[in-house]
């Protein structure tokens, strides 16, 4: 009995590497592909990378409404991707698909319409309002071609087609910033920021031929789609709807947070903000191994719930959390040891480098937590428990860490290594919760299993 037990231990462990390691290098170009493409608009001037960076803030939330869908899609087909239920399967990716089209012909409606105002309303140079609205409006019309990849690449990830979601997601990537280099170093128009604009939308609209192409030759069965209409569908549609307004809601109430608190942080000065720039970029790989980490656990959870074997899925979403929580802490500890010649790659400020070093050492404790919550996070998700981690973040956020955060900032003068003590409290309290609903399998009376 013992032996079978480690058997089936072993084989989902292999299992998981099998998966884990595709999307690891998946997130860990994108992320390094992404920094490139901020180097070569920051190559054209420094007013195309201050425009760039104000309108990518508006196009952000057009992102997190396209979330929406592709957050609900992907809990549907995870719980659904087995031979027996390629119809249903079909008619999700035929709706997400439908879904995708209306949110982002309602964001270019937008754009269209109060464009102007939204630029002016994040403070954009008057000088560059009429730039920054022509390339709003070009990158609004490449939302739809994202949002279509997004469901592509989700489908494929439901079924354990890893790396050929990793293939279609680095070519789209590579296949943009390239066009990118190539309207920056060809001069081709004159002002650069637009042609980068045309040059996303051709490039993203190509992606997705790439996407479908990829989607035909590892899932033909599913690619055939019988485009038929039927008001029975609407209600796939709103459990996609239903599955994704609470998990992108958490994201826009989480990025709300970050503001308020960054505005704080600012207050204190360019160290500080520098400071929390610089440790978030060093120890931007341990959530780029989470997010990996949470995207895995929920494919292996996906397909115990599709045999009902929820002991099994609720063992693997608490073996995922013990071992990168113990990752995190060494990889940790080994950024920490390595920060102050990491830090000199960023600047010869001695007071940054201070303060850096103090937070990459309290982040020992941060990480791990903040981590396991992306993890634990993903697993409630899957299972359709998608309103519980909201509630427990919109309370923990905005009742004690964006108070005591800007208390501390404004009332009692403390600075940013008192902000990070507050950050290790909410991520430990929130990973204790999520914990305890999980191994509990208190999320069997929220979601949609039951």
């Amino acid at each position: 009995m013992m032996l079978l037990k480690t058997d089936i231990k072993q084989s989902i462990i292999q299992k998981f590497k099998n998966l884990f390691l595709p999307i690891l290098i998946e997130q860990v170009f994108m992320m390094l592909i992404m920094n490139v493409n901020v180097f070569l608009i920051s190559s054209v001037n420094d007013q195309a990378i201050a425009l760039t960076g104000l309108t990518d803030q508006i196009i952000a939330i057009g992102q997190l409404l396209l979330g929406i869908v592709s957050l609900g899609s992907t809990i549907l087909f995870l719980q659904n991707a087995d031979k027996d239920h390629l119809d249903y399967i079909r008619k999700i990716f035929q709706q997400s698909l439908l879904l995708n089209g209306l949110l982002s012909l309602l964001i270019i409606l937008v754009f269209a319409i109060f464009g102007r105002h939204l630029l002016q309303l994040i403070n954009s140079p008057a000088n560059l309002i009429e730039t920054g609205n022509i390339y709003l409006q070009l990158l609004g019309w490449s939302l739809l071609p994202l949002g279509i990849s997004s469901s592509v690449n989700a489908l494929l990830r439901s079924y354990g087609k890893v790396r050929a979601a990793m293939y279609a997601s680095i070519l789209n990537t590579l296949i943009v910033v390239s066009g990118n280099a190539f309207v920056v170093y060809t001069h081709l128009l004159d002002n650069a920021v637009i042609g980068i604009g045309i040059a996303t939308l051709i490039m993203r609209c190509l992606g997705v031929f790439i996407s479908l192409l990829i989607l035909k030759k590892y899932l033909p069965k599913i690619f055939e789609l019988k485009w038929s209409f039927h008001l029975e569908d609407l209600k796939i549609s709103s459990k996609i709807l239903r599955l994704g307004i609470p998990s992108a809601m958490e994201n826009v109430f989480y990025n709300i947070s970050q503001l308020l608190i960054t505005a704080g942080i600012a207050s204190l000065g360019v160290v500080s903000l520098s400071s929390r720039i610089y440790t978030q970029t060093i120890t931007a790989i341990i959530f780029t191994v989470s997010v990996a980490a949470g995207q895995s656990s929920q494919i292996l959870i996906g397909k115990a719930i599709r045999k009902e074997d929820m002991d099994q899925g609720t063992a693997t979403g608490r073996s995922t959390v013990k071992a990168f929580f113990s990752l995190s802490v060494i990889l940790n500890v080994i950024i920490a040891l390595l920060g102050p010649l990491l830090i000199q790659i960023f600047t010869e400020d001695e007071a940054i480098k201070q303060t850096v070093t103090i937070l990459l050492w309290l982040s020992i404790f941060y990480d791990p937590f903040r981590a396991s919550n992306e993890i634990l996070i993903a697993n409630l998700n899957v299972v359709g428990d998608v309103r519980y981690p909201v509630i427990v973040g919109v309370l923990t956020t905005y009742l004690f860490t964006v108070p005591v955060s800007l208390s501390l900032i404004y009332f009692f003068n403390q600075g940013l290594i008192a902000v990070w003590f507050v950050f290790i409290i909410d991520e430990a309290l929130r990973a204790a919760i999520f914990y305890r609903r999980w191994t509990q399998k208190k999320w069997l009376l929220s979601s949609n299993l039951t």
